[in-house]
């Protein structure tokens, strides 16, 4: 094992050719880098495969023939943004354990009348009505720079770029400065990875303390504490602040009605103040359009622009979706929720918009945080009358198993396997007065879309 150089004088030593994190499209004398926290169970294996193949390797983990790197992901970061130096006129990042998403898709819908605008994140990189997807909430920066320069050569001037707290934590977004960054919420998930909270917080923090140029706007919900503290360290390191959420922030977004169909809400920043309806169902996705709208009075929009750019607001594909469904039929809502804070955000909101009983069904990833399993069946029991556990994304663990530590948060709940059953059991036994929260994967399409699966057995 010896020590990396700078990437600069790593080259001129080994003289490869190509360089990446994914050692199949590498041969010999190429420069294989790996981050172990990336994949701990086979990171001994993926390295010494890659040495077999006559690769060097770069990577934060202590072998013989291994160059150290305490931080590997910097290298790639650093080699593809050089490669790919070109990106649009303003890159807002948006991070936040939920709502990254929706605020992502609503700022690029505020600025669409400003200039062509993108966004980019867990749904893919959309540009207008075109979606191509990533597989990552944030691509590594082996995708996410070619991504950037793509954009720039569309003529791309506002994008919207969702930030994941692993991004952060393994160095993906290095080489990317952030015109404006948005703070939207914390709540448990992915402990798996940053082990505690506080590790949880401090990564995404990292947006806004390593990662913003100068003169950078910080956005951030001040509705919670870790925004108000994360407020506080901005505005130490004088970073300017525009505070969003509701009561004294300065950009804020009320409901004042929800409906079956959407919302009625007050939109008020500094003298506006203005009355709007909107196709957008949970009286929570009014503090993801104030974030957005912070960011986008940062990137240009002006006060005059506002009633223009809300007449662009749709709701998000898989976040808080309305499916539609024949007569006598319980409405069905799609969310993408996925923690505990998350399913007990989405049945709140969704409670005004019922008229009888609230069901709910969802699951739980495996080889992820088992910690927030019982705690999603816990607010599933709080906030819906009607609980039904089924299955997500078993990857490779026994579904019934991840069923059973679900249901230690909600012992009353219906445990029925296999996703497509549990949708069938609820659409025949809910009642049309009632309404339906499917939850977990919201726009996934794998094994199938939650919405094009519930059309189908409503036939």
């Amino acid at each position: 094992m010896s020590i990396c150089p700078q990437l600069l004088d790593l080259k001129k030593e080994l003289n490869y050719k190509n360089i990446s994190d994914d050692s199949c499209r590498l041969s010999k004398g190429d420069l294989f880098v790996f981050d172990t926290r990336q994949n701990p169970k086979m990171a001994q294996d993926l390295v010494e495969d890659a040495l077999k193949k006559g690769m060097h390797v770069v990577s934060n983990i202590e072998k013989d023939s291994v160059i150290y790197h305490s931080e590997p992901f910097k290298l790639l970061a650093e080699h593809y943004a050089q490669k790919y130096p070109n990106r649009p006129q303003v890159v807002a990042g948006v991070t936040g354990t939920n709502g990254k998403t929706s605020t992502a898709y609503f700022y690029q819908q505020l600025m669409s009348v400003k200039g062509v605008s993108a966004s980019l994140g867990t749904l893919g990189v959309q540009v207008g009505g075109r979606l191509e997807p990533t597989g990552f909430t944030t691509p590594t920066a082996e995708k996410l720079h070619p991504i950037l320069e793509g954009l720039y050569h569309k003529e791309v001037r506002y994008l919207a770029m969702e930030v994941s707290s692993h991004a952060l934590a393994l160095n993906r977004v290095d080489g990317v400065v952030f015109d404006v960054a948005c703070f939207t919420n914390l709540s448990q998930d992915h402990l798996d990875f940053h082990g505690n909270m506080d590790d949880y917080f401090l990564a995404k923090a990292k947006l806004f303390t390593e990662h913003l140029k100068e003169g950078a706007y910080a956005c951030v919900n001040v509705n919670l504490q870790e925004g108000l503290i994360l407020a506080a360290n901005c505005k130490e390191r004088d970073i300017p602040v525009i505070t969003y959420g509701l009561g004294s922030a300065e950009v804020v977004v009320e409901p004042l009605e929800l409906f079956a169909e959407g919302m009625r809400v007050a939109v008020k920043v500094d003298s506006f103040n203005q009355e709007f309806t909107l196709p957008l169902i949970g009286g929570f996705q009014a503090v993801n359009l104030a974030g957005a709208l912070a960011m986008a009075l940062t990137s240009g929009l002006k006060l005059i622009d506002i009633p223009k750019a809300m007449a662009a607001i749709k709701a998000v594909d898989g976040r808080m979706d309305l499916i539609k469904t024949p007569e006598g039929k319980s409405e069905v809502v799609v969310d993408y929720a996925h923690t505990p804070d998350a399913l007990a955000v989405a049945l709140k909101a969704l409670r005004p918009h019922v008229n009888a009983k609230l069901w709910c069904v969802f699951g739980a990833g495996g080889d992820r945080d088992v910690a927030k399993r019982p705690l999603m069946g816990k607010a599933a029991q709080t906030y819906a009358d009607v609980v039904v556990v089924t299955d997500d994304n078993p990857r490779t663990e026994n579904p019934a198993k991840i069923r059973e530590d679900i249901m230690q948060g909600c012992p009353e709940a219906y445990n029925i396997a296999g996703r497509e059953e549990a949708l069938a059991y609820v659409l025949k036994h809910a009642q049309a007065e009632d309404m339906i929260l499917v939850a977990g994967k919201g726009h996934e399409v794998d094994p199938f879309k939650d919405a094009d699966k519930i059309k189908e057995l409503c036939q």
